[in-house]
């Protein structure tokens, strides 16, 4: 008897559409299979500025591939927690679905710890599948296996989601309004990535050297305290948690006027047609949700293919530009630096801008130049400057059979004057298979789907905005 009342209390406490185990089998795979693809794409763009910026994901390792992995798959669960916040949460106890149970007989605490409990195991399920089908993908890559930071990076991706899950299942059973709820998710993971940097965090699971030894996640004093205030949150949201939804579930929410009003036993309000006019209110505000939904989705679409269109044709312009055809726009000469030689004043694939001189112009010694050679352009700065106007021009990097190299200035085709290392790595994605594909697929297909897609998000609940 005791086991069909569990059993009893775990279905009516998990209201949910019934969705098959398979499904989580198949997201997890999903994520692990699109983290893999980011990293092909990002070994395309190891020789830029990301390799100092994030050097993490651009290693050939598994530390890169599971790092990746950790990263898609906690920014996915956001996505999965704001689509089905209602179901994932106790926001069916705001909505009276418990308060008939509680009222009947059934624990609300045993409903609680189960659907909890249920939503921990399908975190680890779903977790875990995808992190062991990223392991086996990067095995086809032969990287050397390194099982020691594999544990703790493990143990890195699984509290994160964790943090969030708890907290926002806690946070959705103080707000009423429901569709304001989801915000709390977006907020949960802003603070976890400020907690990362500011306790040190990042920095330490960003080293394959330090993750290598899992006490360091643990060390309070020495590396981070990150996991202490993961604990102390955790903790006070589940006691929060617990006896905040045992409490109310337990009584069930009224209308205003029955809510507000302080009346006697036996007095009954009666409002005239209130059901017909709370249907034209509704209308109407539905109506103006819709608008504003149609708005929005149309200002995204045109935002996303209006920079589509902008990085084609920048793209295209760099591509096709040279120093060589005298090509600039409003004096400026755009080059992607091809060589290390100028480390670090300009970095591998940088696109660096150098205005454009004529014969009259003056250079200076030291001044970084963009000049021409047999090879093509090149850059340099210039050393020593004689007489004749001829100049000794040097790299940073020197080798033994290195020689200095003598223009005159004729020969150069502009002075420095900046760079942007990240257009430079757009670049660089844009001239790969996959960037090419993208840059020219998304505006077209956002052209053709734009209703078809409006008309999804509204199906899928966002016509409730």
């Amino acid at each position: 008897m005791n086991k069909i009342v569990k059993q009893t209390d775990r279905k009516l406490s998990y209201i949910e559409k019934k969705r098959k185990s398979q499904s989580i089998l198949w997201y997890g795979v999903s994520i692990a299979i699109l983290s893999f693809i980011i990293h092909l794409v990002l070994q395309a763009l190891t020789r830029s500025v990301l390799s100092q910026s994030v050097p993490q994901f651009m290693m050939p390792s598994y530390f890169s591939t599971i790092s990746l992995y950790v990263l898609v798959a906690f920014i996915m669960y956001i996505v999965y927690m704001i689509r089905y916040f209602d179901l994932l949460t106790f926001a069916e106890i705001s909505a009276n679905k418990w308060y008939t149970l509680a009222k009947n007989g059934y624990d609300p605490l045993k409903m609680i710890l189960t659907k909890l409990l249920i939503r921990l195991k399908e975190i680890v399920i779903y977790y875990t599948i995808g992190y062991i089908v990223t392991i086996l993908l990067t095995m086809l890559l032969q990287y050397p296996f390194i099982v020691n930071y594999m544990i703790s990076l493990y143990m890195v991706g699984l509290v994160d989601i964790i943090f969030v899950t708890v907290v926002t299942m806690e946070c959705s059973l103080f707000i009423t309004e429901q569709r304001d709820a989801r915000y709390v998710i977006v907020i949960s993971a802003i603070i976890i990535w400020i907690l990362r940097l500011s306790s040190g965090y990042y920095n330490l699971i960003s080293d394959p050297v330090s993750m290598q030894n899992i006490t360091h996640l643990f060390d309070y004093f020495g590396q981070s305290n990150y996991l202490f205030y993961f604990l102390i949150v955790v903790i006070i949201a589940l006691i929060t948690l617990v006896v905040r939804a045992q409490k109310i579930s337990q009584y069930t929410n009224f209308p205003f006027y029955e809510k507000d009003m302080d009346l006697d036993d036996g007095v009954r309000i009666v409002i005239p047609k209130q059901d017909s006019y709370e249907d034209i209110v509704n209308q109407f505000v539905r109506n103006q949700r819709h608008k504003g939904f149609d708005q929005l989705v149309m200002t995204v679409l045109i935002a996303a293919i209006t920079c589509s269109i902008v990085v084609n044709l920048f793209v295209l312009y760099v591509s096709t530009a040279s120093p060589e055809k005298k090509s600039e726009a409003f004096g400026k000469i755009a080059y992607i630096v091809e060589t290390d030689e100028m480390e670090p004043d300009l970095l591998c694939n940088d696109l660096a801008f150098f205005d454009s001189i004529g014969r009259t112009d003056a250079v200076y010694e030291n001044e970084i130049i963009l000049y021409e050679t047999k090879e093509g352009p090149r850059t340099g700065f210039i050393k020593t400057i004689d007489e004749n106007h001829n100049m000794v021009v040097e790299t940073r990097k020197h080798t033994a059979q290195k020689q200095d190299i003598i223009i005159c200035k004729e020969d150069v085709y502009g002075t420095l004057t900046g760079r942007n290392p990240w257009l430079g790595v757009l670049l660089l994605f844009a001239n790969t298979i996959f960037g090419r594909l993208l840059c020219l697929l998304i505006p077209a297909l956002l052209l053709y789907y734009y209703k078809p897609i409006k008309n999804y998000l509204r199906r899928r609940g966002m016509s409730k905005y």
